[in-house]
């Protein structure tokens, strides 16, 4: 099962492009996946 980020989360992903908050986003994402038992 493939989970994909709502259009809107990818736009503010690729807004926070290059920041550190882009790092904190992808981090707090990956953690979510993790506990949902996904891999991202």
């Amino acid at each position: 099962m493939a989970l994909r980020l709502d259009p809107l989360d990818e736009k503010v992903l690729k807004r926070l492009c290059g920041t550190p908050a882009q790092e904190e986003a992808l981090r707090l994402r990956q953690r979510a996946l993790e506990e949902l038992g996904l891999k991202a």
